[in-house]
């Protein structure tokens, strides 16, 4: 099964991810810059070029989880415009959420993969970009 966000419902507290990620099985997001789609609140404008694709299962930094979640694993195969996010500058992982620098060079799309050590369950994680980024998610 593969879910698919809209960089309009990524922004902001982002999107609840309503499929479960199970533990050993590598899920690939695919990214895409849409710089050119347009925001129904024109004063908010992210940077066509850059941005932030969060997973966050922390209860403390967003008042829509009732309970902390573990997130933890592996991130690995970047392609693409994700090749420039594989170093370890550009991500940011601790026991709460996971944070991968997005970096629009050349075609503005790009994959890779996050292999979960802990499943983590249906409707217990959301999922956020700074910037114009669709994100699909595929096992």
């Amino acid at each position: 099964m593969s879910v698919t966000f809209n960089s309009g419902s990524l922004n902001g507290s982002g999107s609840l991810l309503t499929q479960a990620l199970t533990a050993g099985t590598a899920y690939t997001f695919t990214v895409e810059n849409t710089a050119n789609n347009t925001y129904p609140n024109q004063n908010f404008k992210p940077n066509p070029s850059c941005g932030t694709l969060t997973l966050s299962g922390a209860s403390f930094t967003n008042k829509n989880l009732d309970a902390n979640y573990t997130i933890s694993g592996s991130l690995t195969d970047f392609t693409g415009d994700m090749a420039a996010a594989s170093g370890s500058t550009k991500i940011v992982q601790n026991l709460r959420g996971l944070s991968v620098q997005l970096i629009k060079s050349a075609t503005g799309a790009g994959t890779f993969k996050f292999t979960p050590s802990v499943t983590i369950p249906a409707n217990s994680i959301y999922i956020k970009t700074t910037g114009n980024y669709d994100i699909k998610i595929t096992p």
